[in-house]
């Protein structure tokens, strides 16, 4: 691995690399896990620091951003937040004749431009849905993407920023592709 016999001792991002192409060698290339990732991160970018991370919401992106970056705002993507949205509705028992409107009452929630304007705005879109006879809704909405950790999707959560990820998604997509295709051929 390393030929440390009495030189110096080695740094950490050596020792990384080490244990990495030991892993390399030993079992092909590597399929990275969030742990994997959060070494490597630590390894190769020790002074790295971020104020914001945009992220999805998936589980484990949103794991690997929050022990990467524990400081770090973890903004979430508008549009997959509305795509999640679309896809609750029907379980949340929103009638299709209103989805359309909702999501255009969600889309302008989006352009709020500071934490006090989207606190009070939010405020009074779950009070008029829930007028609405839409509490269940009012009430996912509220616990996902007004008081969770994923709620700072919207303009001005942190300015400045953008408002998806789409174009890391497309370079995400096509690393999935090609680590499928690498099990596939291994197996």
């Amino acid at each position: 691995m390393l030929k440390a016999q009495n030189g110096p001792v080695p740094e950490v991002k050596q020792l990384t690399n080490a244990v990495l192409n030991a892993k390399r060698k030993l079992n092909g290339p590597p399929l990275l896990t969030t742990t994997d990732l959060h070494e490597r991160l630590k390894a190769d970018f020790v002074e790295l620091t971020s104020e914001t991370a945009a992220q999805d919401g998936d589980p484990a992106i949103t794991a690997a951003v929050a022990s990467s970056f524990p400081n770090a705002q973890r903004l979430t993507c508008y549009y997959h937040m509305k795509k999640q949205v679309q896809k609750r509705m029907g379980s949340k028992k929103v009638p299709k004749n209103r989805r359309n409107a909702i999501l255009e009452e969600i889309k302008s929630l989006q352009l709020s431009c500071s934490d006090p304007i989207f606190s009070s705005a939010a405020r009074r879109l779950l009070q008029r849905w829930k007028q609405l006879g839409l509490k269940t809704f009012a009430r996912y909405f509220t616990k996902a993407w007004v008081q969770g950790p994923l709620r700072f999707r919207y303009e001005g959560a942190a300015l400045g920023t953008v408002s998806t990820n789409n174009g890391l998604e497309s370079l995400h997509g096509r690393i999935k592709r090609c680590g499928r295709r690498w099990r596939s051929d291994r197996s």
